[in-house]
């Protein structure tokens, strides 16, 4: 048995600084890309327009803005993507449009608007 009268041994430097928590994947709102648009400043993007696949420096980020939004617009209730309402739809591709410098055509729709559906 301890006795009362002994001090306890002191931490080490190592135990008394908070741990640090490993790096792992988070769930992202891409908040400075609403920042951006609140701020009337639209993203630079590039697109093949034959294929209207996206490249360059913004395209990952693109993409997982794309996929947030359908995620945060199109209800979950919705089995299948051709029943989301078309409205639901045009706010997805107008939020697209405000956010980054996209030429409003009917391939980049469409394309687009499938990916969303896909996520």
């Amino acid at each position: 048995m301890a006795d009362s009268s002994t001090p306890p041994p002191s931490q080490s430097k190592e135990q008394s600084q908070p741990s640090t928590q490993p790096k792992c994947r988070h769930a992202t709102r891409l908040k400075d890309l609403t920042i951006s648009r609140s701020a009337d400043k639209r993203l630079p993007i590039q697109f093949d327009m034959s294929t209207g696949k996206v490249f360059g420096d913004n395209r990952a980020r693109f993409t997982s803005f794309v996929a947030l939004l359908g995620r945060s617009k199109a209800s979950i209730l919705i089995d299948d993507w051709d029943h989301v309402p078309e409205q639901v739809k045009n706010q997805i591709w107008e939020t697209i449009m405000l956010t980054y410098d996209v030429p409003n055509t009917i391939l980049l729709r469409t394309k687009w608007i499938s990916y969303v559906g896909q996520r």
